[in-house]
């Protein structure tokens, strides 16, 4: 088994304290010893693998910022023609790795490490008969992942970032939260592409694969196959896990700067000065050098839109 790291986001759901020259995978964190995400995944890779079999799958552009972050060969760093999404990212790796390939995002944060070898040890009893993914026991009802419902491991349906009420009555169901964590046997990847995308299958096929990447219809993984087939077998699993999606899931990690409130509660502040608040409730102020948002807590997915006005003004 190869390990490939999806490396490949561009930082703007945690602006901004990310962007796009330095994305959420880089940023280290007091929570993670100032490690990164990406310095943090890549050490619990190791607890599987031997650090030959580990590549990060990237743009170009960041090739130099993983080499600088964590001791793997050049070779190791397999870099797509251009950003499509996250179907055509596994293609590309799949056909470069020619093996059986566990898929991890870069930026996701798990606590408990010997469960996460222990769920994908538990995955590889089933990666000749089904496409493998993983799934996460919610610890509550969010609005934010996607949901799983299975059947003795089975897969039935899948279900997108639900309303409060659809989440509350999934989690009483026991559907499990989509991980993004991906285990494929080449033989079932190739099966199963063939069988649902079958203009894909054809270009992931072709000897060069660089020449037609473009032509790849920019989908995600989940929606692009995992959707369509009925090869699905989830691992279910209490890892103690977040994707880091927004400021309002970092804030409930990071050790945040000392801060006085008056008359207030709940603020939560991510910079390197004393913060005071008063009379004002459930903030989230973050600063860099250049920067100083404050944001409603629960708010926090809306800096992807603010970043793109500030980009057009720029």
């Amino acid at each position: 088994m190869k390990i490939a790291i999806l490396a490949g986001g561009l930082g703007t759901r945690l602006w901004p304290l990310s962007t796009e020259e330095k994305p959420k995978q880089f940023v280290k964190f007091d929570f993670l010893g100032n490690k990164s995400l990406l310095q943090a995944t890549f050490d619990r890779t190791l607890k599987l693998v031997e650090k030959n079999n580990i590549y990060v799958l990237a743009s170009r552009a960041n090739k130099e910022k993983i080499l600088n972050q964590i001791p793997i060969s050049e070779e190791n760093v397999i870099t797509e023609p251009m950003m499509r999404n996250t179907l055509p990212a596994i293609i590309y790796g799949m056909k470069k790795l020619k093996d059986d390939v566990l898929f991890l995002p870069s930026d996701h944060y798990i606590q408990n490490d010997d469960e996460f070898v222990k769920a994908v040890k538990e995955g590889k009893k089933h990666m000749n008969d089904y496409l493998v993914i993983f799934g996460i026991v919610p610890t509550y009802a969010s609005t934010g992942y996607g949901y799983i419902k299975h059947k003795n491991g089975i897969v039935e349906n899948f279900r997108e970032k639900p309303s409060k009420e659809l989440a509350e009555q999934f989690v009483k169901e026991g559907y499990l939260w989509n991980s993004g964590m991906f285990l494929f046997s080449k033989k079932m990847f190739e099966q199963e592409l063939k069988k649902h995308q079958p203009k894909m299958y054809e270009l992931y096929s072709n000897e060069d694969l660089d020449e037609h990447y473009e032509e790849l219809d920019a989908v995600s993984v989940d929606f692009g196959l995992l959707e369509k087939s009925d090869k699905i077998f989830v691992i279910e699993s209490k890892l103690k896990w977040s994707d880091i999606g927004s400021l309002d899931s970092l804030v409930e990690f990071s050790k945040g700067s000392e801060k006085i409130e008056l008359s207030s509660k709940g603020n939560s502040a991510l910079t390197n000065k004393l913060t005071c608040f008063i009379g004002v409730d459930d903030l989230i102020v973050v600063e860099t050098e250049e920067v100083i948002l404050v944001c409603k807590k629960g708010e926090s997915q809306k800096v992807k839109e603010l970043y793109k006005i500030i980009k057009q003004r720029n």
